[in-house]
This record gives structure tokens, sequence and C-alpha cells, in this order.
């Protein structure tokens, strides 16, 4: 879909300090989506400012009395258990094939989102937009209900994104179609982690290496510690869990897209505590690029740093290569 919108000037707020000083945690802003959902155009745009903000300074935002159920996301969370718990030969037979599909089971260590530094430890399942004919979902063939509640699941968090991107692009003075009109394809990937518990692991021991997004914005669900990021002092701050929230993010096409504007954030996962070294962490993340062929070149001249135009699907599969 052709975007030909003219491109308004973005006003950058002043920064605030969003680190809580002295306690190794980080403070992350708390918006309520029902100001943008069900708000007046004042409530919308304050809602659109704040959002921005929070993804120009730190990366990341969690967002609370969003519209995906409590009892979808149970199921969710319960499918996921399951999945991880198949044999290594139903695993097998849905594994990941390649970074063009970039679907089904990737195994423990397959990945290195730290490339050349360290392997995670954790395994994965990757799931995308159920209409797209060249790559198929890969279902588990003893989890009857796992495809129908990973589909629904997949299609509430989707439905979130176009919000978000107009509220973005409200909050820096752009159309609000500049970025969700570059969305329609829903080249998304939601992604199903499982970090198996390391025996006797030193607390700051990684599940997952120090790493930013690749695509626009991701949504993270997660209910247990772990989840580490790197503010722009350069210093590492655990995030705790917020329970019925989702945690936004931004990536690295987002970031180019806005000239540095908003921030692509380091994170890593990591163990926080011996208990928490003993447990198993779940998480699930809903990552969202825009459409492949779309053009990424900044709205904004950035005169610290330049960037040449690349196409989302180009630079996913950068990305993909990469890491696996």
């Amino acid at each position: 879909m052709d975007c030909p919108y003219p491109l308004e000037s973005m006003r950058r707020p002043a920064s605030r300090h969003l680190i809580d000083g002295g306690t190794g945690m980080v403070t992350i802003p708390n918006l309520d989506y029902r100001h943008w959902h069900h708000g007046d155009a004042s409530s919308q745009l304050q809602f659109a400012r704040e959002l921005c903000h929070a993804l120009e300074t730190l990366g990341f935002v969690q967002l609370a009395h969003h519209p995906i159920t409590p009892a979808l996301e149970a199921a969710a969370w319960h499918q996921t258990t399951q999945l991880f718990q198949l044999t290594p030969g139903e695993k097998a037979a849905i594994a990941w094939q390649s970074s063009q599909a970039n679907r089904g089971y990737v195994s423990l260590g397959q990945e290195s989102l730290n490339p050349g530094i360290t392997r995670d430890a954790k395994e994965a399942f990757n799931l995308g937009a159920a209409n797209s004919p060249a790559h198929l979902n890969r279902w588990p063939a003893s989890l009857p209900e796992f495809r129908s509640v990973l589909l629904d699941f997949y299609a509430a968090a989707n439905e979130l994104v176009f919000p978000l991107l107009t509220a973005l692009a409200v909050g820096l003075d752009l159309p609000k179609e500049t970025f969700a009109c570059h969305h329609q394809a829903q080249f998304h990937t939601l992604r199903l982690l499982h970090y198996p518990p390391i025996s006797a692991a030193p607390v700051g021991t990684l599940r997952a290496g120090e790493h930013t997004d690749y695509g626009s914005i991701t949504l993270l669900f997660q209910q247990q510690p772990g989840l580490a990021v790197q503010c722009r002092q350069g210093t590492w701050h655990r995030v705790e869990p917020q329970p019925g929230t989702i945690l936004i993010n931004i990536g690295d096409l987002m970031q180019r897209w806005t000239g540095d504007r908003l921030r692509s954030t380091p994170h890593r996962v990591e163990v926080v505590s011996p208990e928490n070294g003993r447990s198993i962490r779940y998480a699930m993340a809903l990552f969202c690029d825009p459409n492949p062929a779309t053009l990424i070149t900044p709205l904004r001249a950035n005169q610290g740093k330049s960037y040449p135009p690349i196409t989302a699907g180009a630079y996913l599969q950068q990305r993909l290569t990469a890491t696996y």
C-alpha cells in the first residue's frame, strides 16, 4: 500500500530521567490503554505523547488495561507450557527450517542473539499469520487445542499493533497512518519462549544474550523476572514483570525510520537470583515488522548517524541469518 504522506517535523520533548537510582531496577512508565481506545482527542494526544516520550528515553513502556482477555492469555500460557513438554521427537517434527519461513520449533542453543559471544540457553517456537501460503505454520500433532488458541492469541495481539502504530505517529506529529499503512501484510512473528533451569548458575548468567529487536515494535508478555535493559548511561537494570500489562519496546527498523528519535534499547535475559536460575522462565513476544517491501529511510535528519535505505525484508533476513 502506497503512503504518499507529507512528512511533518517531529518535536523532541524534554528528557526525563527514568532510572530508580541505587536499586538496580528501572522504572518503566505505565500507560493506560483506555486513554487511547476510549478517550477523547485530548486524552489520545496525551497518551501518544507519553508513549513516544517513554520510547524515546528508555525504549520500553508498560501497557495496562489492554483488550487481551485474561482468559485468552492464560490459555496461551497453558499451551506454551504443554508445547515445551513434548518429546524431542515431537519437537523435531515441527522444527524451524529456514530464516525465510521463520516458523516452527527452535532447539536449545540453536540461536545466538549476541553472535560470537554466547549461544542462548532457551528454546522457542515461532508462528505467523495463518493466511500466508508461502510460509506455513508448523503445528504439534499431539496438542489438539494449540493451533486454535495460539492463532486467537496472535490475532488479539495483532489488533493492538495498529492502534499503537497510529499513536506513535500522532505522538511524533506525523500523519496517523504513517507507520500503520506499512504493516498491512501482518509480517509479524509470535514467539513462545522457554528458558530451562540452569543448575548452580551464578547471578548474572545469561539465558539470552544482549541484543536489540529487529523490527518496528515488540509486545512482550512475561511472568517471571530475568529481563534486563541497558540505559543510555550503559548500565543494566532489571525489569520486574507487572501482572496484567504488556511490555512494549522499539526495534531497530523503527529507530532507523524515526532517525534515532525512538530508541531500540539493548536488552538481555539473565539469572537474577539463585532461585531464579533454578526456575523455568516462559515468555511470549509478538515481533512486528513492516511489510517486506517497505523501504526504510529516516523521516528526520540525524546529524550523528546516517542510515542507508534498506527494505524491511532485507534487514530482517540479515539479522536472522546472523542469529542462526
